[in-house]
C-alpha cells in the first residue's frame, strides 16, 4: 500500500502538468519594480533594455515576454493565443532577429 501511494506521489512530480505549474506561477512584484532589480546602477541596463523591446512590434513583444520571462513553450504559446504553431515559431524567430539588430546599436 505505501510502495502504490509513494508510486502516485513521484508519477505526479515527474508529470507534466506539475512541471508547468512550477513554471508558469507568477513573479514577485519585486520582478517587475526596476528600482529593488539592484542596488546599483544596472536598473538603467534594464531601463535600456525595455526600450529597445519597445521597438518590436506589439505582438512580438508579447510573444517574447511569455517566452522568456514568464518561461512558456512554444506548444503553450500557440494554444494561450490561439495561433498556430508554426505561426509562433516564425514569429519568434522574426523577432529575436530584429531584436538583434536593435541591440547592435546599443554596443
Amino acid at each position: 500500500m505505501i510502495n502504490i501511494a509513494r508510486n502516485t506521489a513521484i508519477d505526479y512530480l515527474k508529470s507534466k502538468g506539475f512541471q508547468n505549474e512550477l513554471k508558469n506561477q507568477p513573479l514577485p512584484d519585486f520582478v517587475y519594480n526596476s528600482a529593488e532589480l539592484s542596488t546599483t546602477n544596472n536598473s538603467s541596463d534594464f531601463i535600456g533594455f525595455n526600450n529597445v523591446l519597445k521597438g518590436l512590434e506589439v505582438d512580438k513583444q508579447e510573444l517574447i515576454d511569455l517566452a522568456y520571462y514568464q518561461g512558456y513553450t512554444q506548444n503553450e504559446i500557440s494554444e494561450k493565443l490561439k495561433i498556430p504553431l508554426g505561426t509562433v515559431k516564425t514569429k519568434m524567430r522574426n523577432a529575436l532577429m530584429k531584436l538583434k539588430d536593435l541591440l547592435k546599436d546599443y554596443q
